[in-house]
């Protein structure tokens, strides 16, 4: 249908998120070239990075790969196959489990709280040794407003939002088709001791290996990164604190091909052959075809207009969360003729259980979901601050399973479901 409309709009994000994370990554890169929307007005950009100069010397990372405690289980050597853009949460309660991982540092996020097998993450934190000393011997979190992750830290650092603090913007594999670099900029000073956590890390830096941190500050920093393109922060404010040149169009394969050793797209991933998956394969994911008959509906985690695009971000900001202006709970959504069957009236305390925890909740009818799918508002449960009482809610993470318990489907799927999982409701 796609293929054959006289325009089409394609695009893709929460797919990467079920699961089933390479399968599905696959078949929507070749939908997207059999109907060729690569690269096209309307499909799938190709990113473009902006080219800034590399801060020299750049120390090589370490092999995440050889040190193991992060990708462990029965499946490790298929699981090294597969590389991911973002560590999931869970490799942290793993390492704080196995005795690796002795000084967290969390900084724009909310783990305790807003990630996926958040009992586990908290769990993990807490756990002692047989001297009674905690396995994570230090947690530091940087916060604007407390969170339920500071509830466990040995320091808080009070961070600065961004109306307080220069950063350099710009898009190095997201959406974004052409180059282009934004410069933010303070506009209030931040109050008492606040310091952005970049220049505290740039500061640790100076101290555990100054040979890397040749620079002065943030800024100083950020001039590097520009010299390559012939600007600074001072000319970039002169310029209004955007370069842009102007994209760099679309179909940049015709000029150059892809990123592949033929230069072309490959349906069939022959480097993924002995391993059985140079297709995608069909169906779901193992975990969604386990205890079906125990857990019949699959949650579904998502978010509204008022948080998209901040991530934990928002959800602890009390503006956020009033009856007017933002959500006051998450009721469940749940589909009127499930209800119905089910005996569940609108409004009604329901029990939902998965295999990993058990909420108790609001329910509300609504024809805008599956009858085999039911739906939580991510980010909601707090117990620390003003938004604690604020109205209700309750936390999908305590549902949804933390992948370290699942690796024997997890190493597989090359993902984790972190937005969905099977339950069972009852009232």
């Amino acid at each position: 249908m796609c293929a054959s409309a006289p325009s089409v709009g394609v695009d893709s994000f929460k797919g990467i998120m079920l699961g089933q994370a390479l399968d599905f990554g696959h078949a929507w890169t070749n939908f997207l070239a059999v109907t060729g929307n690569i690269d096209n007005p309307g499909g799938q950009p190709l990113p473009d990075v902006t080219p800034l100069s590399p801060v020299l010397p750049a120390p090589a990372g370490p092999s995440l790969g050889d040190m193991g405690w992060h990708r462990t289980g029965p499946d490790r050597d298929k699981f090294g196959k597969y590389s991911f853009i973002m560590e999931p949460t869970w490799y942290e309660a793993q390492a704080i489990k196995n005795g690796d991982l002795k000084v967290l540092v969390t900084s724009e996020c909310n783990p305790a709280l807003t990630e996926m097998g958040q009992e586990e993450w908290r769990k993990a934190v807490t756990m002692t040794d047989d001297k009674g000393h905690y396995q994570l011997e230090m947690l530091v979190s940087y916060e604007i407003m407390l969170s339920e992750t500071a509830r466990y830290a040995d320091y808080v650092l009070p961070d600065k939002s961004y109306f307080e603090r220069w950063e350099l913007l710009y898009m190095p594999w997201w959406y974004n088709f052409g180059h282009g670099v934004a410069l933010r900029q303070p506009v209030v000073d931040a109050p008492g001791e606040c310091r952005h956590s970049n220049e505290v890390f740039i500061e640790l830096g100076k101290r555990l290996c100054p040979e890397y941190f040749a620079f002065k500050d943030d800024l100083e920093y950020y001039d590097i990164q520009l010299a390559g393109l012939g600007l600074s922060v001072d000319r970039l404010q002169a310029m209004g604190g955007l370069w842009s040149p102007g994209t760099t169009g679309f179909r940049k394969y015709e000029r150059g091909g892809f990123g592949t050793p033929s230069k072309k797209v490959h349906l069939y991933w022959e480097d993924l052959e002995d391993v059985h998956q140079a297709l995608p394969r069909v169906g779901l994911a193992p975990e969604y075809e386990a205890d079906t008959g125990e857990f019949p509906f699959i949650l579904i985690s998502y978010r509204t207009i008022f948080h998209q695009g901040s991530g934990q971000w928002t959800h602890n900001n009390p503006q956020l969360r009033d009856p007017v202006g933002g959500l006051m709970e998450n009721p469940l959504l749940i589909n009127t003729a499930t209800a119905k069957k089910l005996g569940i009236e609108d409004g009604a305390v329901v029990s939902v259980r998965s295999r990993t925890g058990r909420i108790k909740v609001r329910a509300k009818r609504t024809e805008r979901i599956r009858p085999d799918c039911l739906g939580l508002h991510h980010g909601f449960g707090a117990t620390v601050g003003r938004v604690a009482v604020l109205g209700e809610g309750v936390s999908d993470n305590v549902l949804i399973s933390d992948s370290g318990m699942t690796l024997d489907w997890q190493d597989l799927v090359g993902g984790e479901s972190h937005v969905s999982t099977r339950v069972t409701v009852e009232r």
